[in-house]
């Protein structure tokens, strides 16, 4: 027996799952997306909690066009190897993270070496790591760094 009912369709908050990642340092690039980026539920956590392991690694699986440009222009710079990034899931949760590019290449998982995690949500930084003077001065002074929003 046939089916005629419809296929089913993704409710506009699964249509729109999915990760933004938004480089934040002095290049500044659009944002680009990915589908996934696994070790983020253990980054959100280390950036909230400084008892909770820091995941080395972030992979980042599904990238859309824009941001498999920006990877392979990402791997072919000598200049700016170390970034800070904004990386944001569907549901408006961010961390920001220090990182370098640690494998890219055709047939292999696209992940990030974690230097330094922070909340967006505290903008504490809890996680030792690679962050400017200045943001260290302002964060000790209890003050916000002038280049965050």
């Amino acid at each position: 027996m046939p089916h005629d009912s419809p296929p089913p369709t993704a409710s506009p908050a699964e249509a729109q799952r999915g990760f933004v990642v938004v480089h934040t340092g002095p290049s500044l690039h659009p944002p680009v997306t990915f589908r996934d980026v696994y070790g983020f539920r253990e980054a959100m956590l280390a950036a909230e909690d400084p008892r909770a392991p820091t995941p080395p690694r972030l992979d980042l699986a599904g990238p859309d066009d824009a941001a498999a440009v920006w990877l392979e222009q990402w791997a072919e710079d000598v200049e700016q190897v170390r970034r800070r990034l904004t990386v944001r899931r569907f549901d408006d949760v961010e961390i920001i993270v220090v990182a370098t590019l640690a494998s890219f290449g055709s047939g292999v998982p696209t992940s990030l070496a974690v230097e330094s995690i922070r909340s967006q949500a505290t903008l504490a930084i809890l996680r030792s790591g690679v962050h400017p003077r200045a943001e260290v001065d302002a964060a000790l002074a209890g003050e916000r760094p002038a280049d965050l929003p």
